[in-house]
């Protein structure tokens, strides 16, 4: 594994082009029932992978469990339209 000391250190907030570490961050705050940070994290995501299912399902997740289905249905439909790269 290549790379600084001072690289491996950096924190997932300061690399935003990183999706699968910023994916994987945002499913660990919704388990914790951390939504609001989640939320966050799905948005910068979606943000930079506007075509990445999994990132727009779990985004409307957390907007679901916020009582936000109105905002979560669109997302849904987006993430059916572009199938998950994993199933």
């Amino acid at each position: 594994m290549g790379g600084s000391a001072e690289n491996r250190r950096t924190p997932v907030g300061g690399i935003p082009h990183d999706l699968e570490a910023r994916g994987w961050r945002a499913r660990l705050l919704t388990w914790m029932d951390r939504l609001p940070e989640a939320e966050s994290e799905y948005r910068v995501g979606t943000h930079f992978s506007s075509n990445d299912g999994d990132l727009q399902e779990g985004l409307a997740g957390v907007l679901a469990r916020q009582q936000r289905f109105r905002e979560a249905l669109p997302l849904l439909n987006r993430a059916i339209e572009l199938g998950s790269p994993q199933k």
